[in-house]
């Protein structure tokens, strides 16, 4: 009957949380503490959009009880899960039957897809982003400090949930709530030697013979990182308060709509199946497949049971009963059956798995099918062929909101901005123009021009930028436009001591003499060395030694050694120095000679008759004697 309900639900969109893929994971009553919690963290955030953070959402039960709470306050807020979706139990060690069942629905996907269809049926998708992977490996890209309530529901193991937490204080805001499920003993409750033992041996749900049954991977990382926590029927939630945590005391409310119902079906459900103990069951046997049907003989009737319900107990859950068309087929015959399956599958194409073929900084490159498509990395995982487009923000790209007025300021708010544009003075050729905190000239032969709006590469801008239809006229054009360019050829028109003097154009150019002779408006800065302006070579460690070697050296040190009446005595590198204490301040060197006065050894003028009478009336330097200051 499970399974019946699960294929009625996926046929006629509602939700489903029964036992059929291991759907309703944890004590349902639980689920009686997630509005307190949100209401509890509302009150924290000053009107803010509430964030959520789930970690481990499995068939979205959990997911729905937080999207529906965070619905009924006055603001928006979103809900966060991140979930691999993937095997992670080990048989080896978990030997109960709900292990394997759980690693087999993860395995084909069918868990993943009915999450995604939960939280569609319920209305909350809109408000969900979804994010498949590890949590160790996704909750370090989130941002710091971004989250009202982190829910901790993944996996038990001690040093995966230590990480949670770890990630999780980072994480929640000051006054936000960190909380989880699965804390059905605190550690102080549980006798220390049995304790230890139920951790060394690497289960995931272990009996105490002291205390009862608990997770003790979830018990241990608790109490390491909190010590204890209120705790009630094994939900747990404590306070972020500044850097420390805080006692958080929950009164549980009422049970979601949802999980109330999924409970009244689960209960239905086992009252059937309870009345058939003593039938025969008839044994299900495979007698064929097709891409995505198992074809089975069901006593003296033929069942194609679609492969995305996962294995099917055919006969026990009276599955098989009747027609559940497109996801189960009946017929009277194998013929009959095989007929019906072609032309349900001729209806769709089964869709492609993505394969990643490569990346850029900023894309991974992936193969869907005979498509190919980039992908920003900053969308994190997509569910592709699963996930619909507007289910959840891709920011800048498509928003998600609750309003007509939400989605248009927010719309708004990422329209791209100009700056003003002003034009402030004209010339025979230009215009100037004020941008922003620019001030730009523009060709006056360009026309009209959006400025700060226009791509280069939207319309022409002769001979800058070319544009044609197809890659052979636009070679054509390029090259008729290359023969009319002709280089103008510079022109020695003078020199200095240590410069030559060049017009090329209408310009002029000084070139220092030391670069030998250069291919004046040909060759590029960089295709050759001009020692020691710039330097070339092939390896970054060579050209960083190159360019060490060509630095100043630095000035020596600077001692002072003694003092007379007018003069101090320096040691300056490996001679000394007397310096007129009338200076003041001398950066030895550093100053350059010229740059200030120095008489009567050097004087200073603004005009050339000024320094002639300054010389005249000057006294000569005196050798060899101490001047008088």
């Amino acid at each position: 009957m499970s399974y019946q309900r699960l294929a009625r639900a996926l046929l006629h969109g509602r939700e489903y949380y029964g036992r059929a893929l291991e759907s309703l994971q944890g004590l349902p009553e639980r689920h009686r503490c997630m509005r307190p919690v949100v209401e509890k963290a509302a009150e924290f955030n000053a009107g803010r959009s509430l964030q959520i953070l789930e970690i481990g959402s499995w068939a979205g039960a959990s997911t729905v009880s937080w999207a529906k709470a965070v619905k009924s306050l006055p603001h928006a807020g979103r809900v966060v899960c991140v979930d691999p979706w993937q095997p992670y139990f080990d048989l080896h060690v978990e030997r109960g039957f709900v292990y394997a069942a759980m690693n087999e629905v993860a395995r084909q996907g069918d868990v993943l897809q009915l999450f995604v269809h939960n939280i569609r049926s319920a209305g909350v998708s809109d408000i969900v982003d979804y994010r498949v992977g590890a949590s160790g490996e996704i909750l370090p890209q989130l941002e710091t400090a971004s989250f009202d309530v982190i829910y901790i529901d993944g996996s038990h193991a001690m040093d995966d949930v230590m990480s949670d937490l770890s990630n999780a204080a980072r994480l929640i805001r000051n006054g936000g709530i960190i909380c989880g499920d699965d804390l059905e003993l605190q550690r102080d409750a549980i006798d220390v030697a049995e304790h230890e033992a139920a951790l060394a041996s690497g289960r995931d749900y272990v009996r105490s013979l002291s205390a009862g049954d608990y997770h003790p991977g979830v018990t241990e990382a608790v109490a390491r990182f909190f010590g204890r926590v209120f705790s009630w029927n094994g939900f747990w939630a404590v306070r972020r308060v500044n850097t420390g945590w805080e006692w958080l005391e929950i009164q549980p409310g009422e049970l979601p709509a949802h999980i109330a119902r999924a409970l009244d079906e689960s209960a239905a459900d086992v009252a059937i199946e309870g009345t058939d103990d003593e039938k025969p069951r008839i044994v299900a046997e495979l007698v064929g497949e097709t891409p995505n049907y198992n074809l089975v003989r069901l006593g003296t009737e033929y069942v194609a049971a679609a492969k995305a319900l996962g294995p099917v107990a055919l006969g026990i859950e009276r599955l098989g009963e009747r027609s559940l068309d497109p996801v189960l087929l009946v017929g009277t015959t194998l013929d009959d059956v095989r007929a019906r399956v072609r032309e349900r599958e001729a209806l769709f194409e089964p869709q492609p798995s993505p394969e990643l073929m490569g990346e850029t900084s900023s894309y991974n490159l992936v193969r869907l099918g005979g498509r190919y498509i980039a992908a920003a990395k900053a969308l994190g995982p997509l569910g592709f062929g699963i996930e619909r487009i507007g289910e959840r923000d891709i920011e800048p790209a498509l928003f998600v909101g609750d309003t007509l007025e939400e989605i248009r300021a927010r719309a708004l708010a990422n329209e791209p901005t100009v700056a003003d544009v002003e034009l402030v003075a004209q010339t025979k050729n230009y215009n100037l123009l004020r941008f922003d905190t620019r001030y730009v000239a523009f060709a006056r032969s360009l026309g009209d021009v959006a400025v700060g709006s226009e791509k280069i590469g939207e319309r022409e801008l002769p001979p800058q930028v070319l544009c044609n239809s197809t890659l052979e006229a636009l070679r054509v054009r390029v090259g008729q436009t290359e023969d009319q360019t002709l280089l103008v050829e510079p022109e020695l028109v003078g020199e200095t001591g240590s410069y030559n003097l060049v017009r090329i154009g209408s310009r002029f150019i000084a070139v220092a003499k030391v670069l030998g002779s250069l291919a004046l408006g040909t060759e590029r800065v960089g295709d050759r060395e001009l020692a020691p302006l710039i330097l070339v070579a092939t390896t970054v460690d060579e050209i960083r030694s190159r360019a060490e070697a060509h630095e100043p050296a630095p000035p020596p040190d600077i001692d002072l050694v003694d003092q007379t009446r007018s003069y101090n005595l320096v040691r300056f590198g490996s001679h000394y120095v007397a310096l007129a204490r009338s200076l003041g301040t001398v950066l030895l060197g550093l100053e350059r000679i010229g740059e200030r006065e120095l008489p009567p050894h050097i004087l200073r003028g603004t005009t050339l008759e000024e320094l002639r009478e300054r010389i005249v009336g000057a006294d000569p330097p005196r050798d060899g004697a101490e001047q008088r200051l």
